[in-house]
């Protein structure tokens, strides 16, 4: 590898580097959750325990189903972004990518960080819609502003691996 590539591959990372570090400067800020909080990963997708970012219903039988999917379509983000997770793992309903998508871009527009970073996956891998890296990076950092940690990684590979709208910092590095 020449001495080029090298010094661009690093400021390419630096770059990212850089990004998730501004990305994070509101997070940073704030008082980390107590240790119950904590987000859990599983998965491509990220669940939570919090019934504020992405909630299931009570049990995945017809009624409890009907009566949650009424929540989602009236608004509450919590639900939409729960209905969101159902179609795209198939729990109580047909699985779905295209009604995931839809659900969680209902939540995410409200600002629920949870779908903003599941659209981000979603769209990386082309799942319910076509594959678009710059897509996936604008619902990442969306995500990754408000202090996802997830969507903080996965942004930060997604411009380390140049896709999307990644950096470039070719020729030029900037010191403070």
């Amino acid at each position: 590898m020449s001495r080029e590539r090298i010094l661009e591959v690093v400021l390419t990372m630096l770059g990212a580097v850089l990004l998730l570090i501004t990305a994070s400067g509101a997070w940073a800020q704030q008082s980390a959750p107590p240790a119950s909080d904590q987000m859990l990963a599983t998965g491509q997708l990220s669940e939570t325990p919090k019934a504020a970012q992405c909630s299931g219903p009570p049990a995945f039988d017809q009624e409890s189903i009907a009566a949650f999917e009424q929540q989602a379509a009236s608004g509450d983000a919590a639900a939409q972004c729960g209905l969101g997770m159902m179609y795209y793992g198939g729990q109580g309903v047909r699985q779905d990518y295209a009604q995931a998508v839809f659900w969680f871009r209902k939540a995410a527009d409200q600002r629920n960080d949870e779908a903003q970073h599941n659209l981000g996956v979603l769209y990386r891998d082309g799942q319910g819609v076509p594959q678009d890296y710059a897509q996936a990076a604008l619902w990442f950092r969306k995500a990754a502003e408000q202090g996802n940690a997830n969507a903080q990684y996965l942004l930060g590979l997604q411009y380390g691996g140049g896709l999307g709208s990644a950096p470039r910092l070719r020729g030029s590095l900037l010191l403070a």
